[in-house]
């Protein structure tokens, strides 16, 4: 049922929405994209329809997406893409509450490694495998950049929204919408959607069964060694130093 609902909403926001006031936020997957349309829906009021049926009115339309046109306004979401190896690993490989069981089933039988806990062990097979056969949605992670880079689009980093959420947020909303929100309002949304609140766990306490698995910035320092980095780096080059990370 999950999957036709986000085909619809795919095929809503592309050629029904109301793209003059309705908002796109796209991400590669894993990189905290539904975390922010969240709290940027309860910070500037606008409605956000996960898992259900959208209507035709203003909305933030989150999704996975190369396409560009069709919306005034987008928001990228961007995440040190290391730790996207990571959670990618735990969302095709491991799975979690979220997760079609049948998506998981196809992605170990492509990947082809029988040890899928070992994590550690299999993450430079795993880098070489997400970047040269990409599972849904089709593109990896250098393919989003090289899509995005140089769009007309409002970028939020995921580990700035960690770090300093209420003035990150904050910015956020200002340059969707023209207006400043009062601070109260956006340090409320941020404590309601901290990863504590919607989690039940303290920030960086691993659940391997939940979307919400960990939440952690630098988490990929426990899974890569020399040689994860050399296959990073022949996919990634210099892309994910023109967002700061080095």
């Amino acid at each position: 049922m999950l999957k036709f609902e986000g085909l619809y909403r795919h095929l809503f926001m592309r050629f029904f929405a109301d793209s003059e006031d309705s908002i796109r936020l796209v991400e590669f997957p894993k990189s905290g994209g539904s975390w922010v349309a969240e709290m940027l829906s309860d910070v500037c009021g606008i409605d956000f329809p996960r898992n259900t049926f959208p209507v035709k009115r203003k909305s933030i339309f989150h999704g996975h997406s190369l396409i560009k046109g069709g919306f005034e306004r987008t928001v990228v979401v961007w995440r040190d893409p290391r730790d996207v190896m990571v959670s990618w690993y735990h969302h095709c490989i491991i799975g979690n509450s979220h997760v079609n069981p049948s998506f998981i089933e196809q992605c170990r039988k492509s990947f082809g490694v029988s040890d899928y806990d070992d994590i550690k062990k299999n993450m430079a097979a795993f880098i070489r495998w997400a970047f040269d056969t990409p599972p849904s949605p089709g593109f990896n992670w250098s393919d989003f950049f090289d899509a995005w880079e140089k769009n007309a689009a409002e970028w939020v980093r995921y580990e700035d929204l960690r770090t300093n959420p209420v003035e990150t947020l904050s910015d956020l909303a200002f340059r969707i919408t023209g207006n400043n929100p009062e601070l109260n309002v956006v340090r409320e949304v941020v404590e309601r959607h901290s990863f504590k609140n919607k989690s039940g766990r303290k920030y960086g306490q691993e659940d391997k069964g939940s979307f919400l698995r960990k939440g952690a910035v630098g988490d990929w320092r426990n899974y890569f060694d020399e040689e994860c980095l050399t296959e990073f780096e022949k996919r990634v080059g210099s892309r994910m130093e023109k967002l700061g990370y080095q």
